[in-house]
C-alpha cells in the first residue's frame, strides 16, 4: 500500500471524480427512441428495441452521449454497469439507468469500468440497498458517489483500461462471456496493476 501511495495512487471518494449528468427529454408520443440495455456480470451495453413514445408510460426519458459511466439500479448488484461507446451515442434510457461523466484530468471512463467489474465492488456498492432480495435492491447513484477507492496516476488508469479492453474482446471471441470466466478478469487486472 504504502508503494502505491508513493507512486501516486491517492485514496478518494467517488463523487471528487464523478458527477451526475442526467439529460432529460420530455417524450413525444409521435416519436421513437434509440435505446440500450446494460448486461450483468461486466458485459457491456447491447441495443435494445427503440422506445415508442406513443406506447410508453414514462414521460421523461434520458439522453446518454460516448464516455459516460452508467449502470442499471435494479442489476447493479450483479455487474450492469458499463461506459456509454460512440454507438450508443445519443441513445435514450429510463431513469432506472444513472448516467455520470468522469472529470478527466483525475479518472478515465475505461478505468472505471474495470474497477467495476470485480463482483467484491458490485457487493460494495449494494451494501445499504433495501428491498426484499437481491433483485429487490436498487443501488442509488448516492450509493456509488460515496464509495471509497484507490485511485492509480492517469498513466497507470490507460494501461488498466487496455488490458480489461483487450481480455473482453478475447472473452466475445471465444464465446465463454459467462460470470465465472468474467470473474476471472478483475484478478488478470490486479496481477497487471502489480507489475506497474
Amino acid at each position: 500500500m504504502l508503494a502505491r501511495r508513493e507512486a501516486g495512487w491517492q485514496e478518494i471518494v467517488l463523487s471528487e471524480v464523478l458527477k451526475r449528468c442526467d439529460e432529460p427529454h420530455p417524450v413525444q408520443s409521435d416519436k421513437e427512441y434509440p435505446n440500450l440495455g446494460i448486461y450483468s456480470y461486466g458485459r457491456g451495453l447491447f441495443p435494445k428495441v427503440p422506445i415508442s413514445g406513443a406506447s410508453t408510460s414514462a414521460s421523461i426519458l434520458h439522453r446518454v452521449h460516448s464516455g459516460q459511466f452508467i449502470y442499471s439500479r435494479l442489476f447493479a448488484f450483479e455487474g450492469a454497469y458499463g461506459v456509454v461507446g460512440p454507438e450508443f451515442d445519443g441513445c435514450f434510457v429510463s431513469n432506472e439507468y444513472p448516467v455520470f461523466e468522469c472529470d478527466a484530468k483525475r479518472i478515465t471512463a475505461e478505468f472505471l469500468r474495470a474497477y467495476f467489474l470485480a463482483p467484491i465492488v458490485w457487493r460494495m456498492a449494494a451494501a445499504n440497498s433495501r428491498g426484499l432480495g437481491d433483485r429487490r435492491q436498487r443501488v442509488q447513484p448516492e450509493q456509488i458517489l460515496k464509495m471509497r477507492i484507490l485511485l492509480p496516476p492517469l498513466h497507470n488508469q490507460r494501461i488498466l483500461g487496455e488490458v480489461a479492453k483487450k481480455i473482453r474482446c478475447l472473452v466475445q471471441e471465444h464465446d465463454v462471456a459467462s460470470e465465472r470466466h468474467t470473474a476471472l478478469l478483475p484478478s488478470i487486472l490486479h496481477q497487471s496493476f502489480c507489475s506497474l
